[in-house]
């Protein structure tokens, strides 16, 4: 009996070995936590615009947005400025639509869209979409103005007019309206305060003009 009992004690003892050596050799193939500096996941850009040659496509984008509009009635229709305002790598462009006066511009905001030119939709003050059309250029009394700002993702529209019965030429009207980047309805919104924000120093500069 006392045999027997010794017996199982050192059975007892060689699986309590054996399991211990299976737990060390077992231990260092587990997995451990990663730690190291975390993979950086970097935002893909979208490919840059070469707006200058897609001049056929961007008439044919125009068209049904400004039905009557008399492009290319003074000189081709042409890229007047260019900058990334919504942030995601592409620059947008004003196209110049070559209908302007004796001093002004007439200009079509246009950002790519499934490599696509597509006119660009804004939402007014009063909350109406749609497109739009810029003016540019000055005469002696009056002048318009359009200003791409990729800092701010943003575009705005300035104006200005003098008294033409002041011998000063005072500024009698002077306006802005900016509009900024919305990525989640795709269209540049009205911005209250950017619009103020901007009027003081281009209403500084158009008052100086004719100094």
């Amino acid at each position: 009996m006392r045999k027997k009992g010794i017996n199982r004690m050192l059975l007892g003892l060689v699986i309590i070995l054996i399991a211990a050596v299976a737990f060390l050799l077992f231990k260092d193939k587990t997995p451990k936590p990663y730690e190291g500096e975390a993979p950086r996941v970097t935002e893909e850009t979208a490919e840059p615009v070469d707006w200058e040659n897609k001049i056929s496509d961007i008439k044919k984008a125009i068209g049904p947005e400004f039905l009557g509009a008399r492009i290319e009635e003074s000189y081709p229709l042409g890229i007047f400025q260019k900058g990334d305002i919504t942030g995601d790598g592409a620059e947008e462009a004003l196209v110049d639509l070559g209908s302007g006066g004796a001093y002004i511009s007439s200009l079509v905001l246009m950002r790519m869209e499934d490599g696509k030119p597509v006119v660009v939709r804004f939402k007014q003050e009063d909350g109406k979409i749609s497109s739009m059309m810029f003016l540019a250029g000055a005469s002696v009394m009056n002048g318009e103005d359009a200003v791409m700002l990729p800092d701010k993702k943003a575009i705005y529209a300035g104006h200005w007019e003098r008294d033409a019965g002041s011998s000063s030429g005072a500024l009698v009207v002077c306006t802005v309206e900016a509009y900024q980047w919305n990525s989640q309805t795709q269209t540049f919104n009205f911005n209250s305060a950017l619009s103020g924000e901007i009027k003081t120093e281009f209403c500084q500069k158009a008052g100086r003009l004719q100094e």
